[in-house]
C-alpha cells in the first residue's frame, strides 16, 4: 500500500500486488497524490531511491509543492547490548 496523510486526516491511497519500485511510485504520485496536492504543500518521504527519481520530483514541483526527505537511519535496527 502506498499512502499519504494530510494534517486534516485525508489520505491518497493506492494498493498494488508486489513490491514498489521507481515506476510504481511514479505512477502513484502522478495518478493518486498529484491531484490532491495544493500549492505550498510539503511532501515528506523516506530517503530511498524510488522517492528520489527526477521525473517524480518534477511532478511534485510542478504542483508547486516541495519535498523533504527523512534523514537516513543512523541507529542500528537491532541491539546487541
Amino acid at each position: 500500500m502506498l499512502s499519504s496523510v494530510r494534517l486534516d486526516g485525508t489520505t491518497a491511497c493506492m494498493t498494488i500486488k508486489g513490491a514498489t519500485d521507481t515506476a510504481v511510485f511514479h505512477a502513484y504520485v502522478r495518478a493518486i497524490l498529484l491531484p490532491t496536492l495544493r500549492p505550498g504543500d510539503i511532501v515528506i518521504m523516506d530517503n530511498i531511491a524510488p522517492h528520489k527519481a527526477p521525473p517524480t520530483l518534477a511532478l511534485i514541483a510542478a504542483a508547486s509543492a516541495s519535498v523533504l526527505f527523512l534523514p537516513a537511519c543512523l541507529l542500528p535496527l537491532t541491539s546487541t547490548d
